[in-house]
């Protein structure tokens, strides 16, 4: 009696074991996140299959690509200012064709020697790119008048703005004089340089940064 017992506690203890290992091997069976496929092309070459990027993600990129702003790859930041004619000229005339625009006030040698240079750009380059001069108003010593009796007194092959009340100017964050940016056609920021240029350096910029 006290054997078949036995035998019945052998029984249940071997069954119990046989389910536990059925469980196990389950687990370990269990599907995981599996890495991207690894496969040979013709030539042998390993080729990692690509994950695609979840569209969140996309939209995020692009929105940074099509932000307005300051900085290289942001669309430049857009803006209505006249000239001493009294016509109003916007950025988005140019577009469609690479930009150049300068901050500069009278009181700098140095943004005046850049104006020079940028005249004589403009008239190596005619209309294959713009050259804007934004006069930043607020921030100069001369008064509203005596600024554009200045313009009216030089031949400036550039188009020549007034910001009267520095908006522009706040807009872009200018601290130096001059400041100089470039713009591509499509209107995206290229870059922006803070110490002057001669004619040569920037023709050097211009072949770097439109017609490379």
């Amino acid at each position: 009696m006290a054997r078949g017992k036995k035998l019945i506690v052998l029984v249940l203890v071997l069954s119990f074991i046989s389910i536990l290992g059925t469980g196990c091997r389950k687990k370990a069976e269990a599907p995981i996140d599996e890495p991207p496929k690894v496969e040979e092309n013709q030539k042998g070459e390993e080729e990692v299959e690509e994950v695609e990027k979840p569209e969140a993600e996309k939209e995020t990129e692009e929105g940074i690509k099509n932000q307005v702003g300051i900085y290289p790859g942001n669309t430049a930041i857009p803006f209505q200012l006249k000239n001493v004619k009294d016509q109003s000229i916007g950025l988005d005339q140019f577009k469609g064709k690479p930009t150049i625009i300068v901050f500069w006030v009278t009181w700098s040698p140095e943004a005046l020697e850049q104006i020079e240079a940028l005249n004589q750009l403009k008239q190596q380059y005619k209309n294959e790119i713009a050259i804007l001069g934004i006069h930043s108003s607020g921030f100069d010593i001369l008064a509203p008048q005596e600024i554009v009796n200045f313009l009216k007194g030089r031949n400036d092959a550039i188009e020549m703005l007034i910001d009267e009340n520095s908006e522009v100017n706040a807009a872009y964050y200018i601290g130096n004089y001059p400041t100089t940016y470039l713009i591509d056609a499509e209107g995206k920021i290229i870059k922006a340089i803070t110490t002057p240029m001669n004619k040569e350096q920037l023709i050097d910029e211009i072949k770097n940064s439109f017609y490379k």
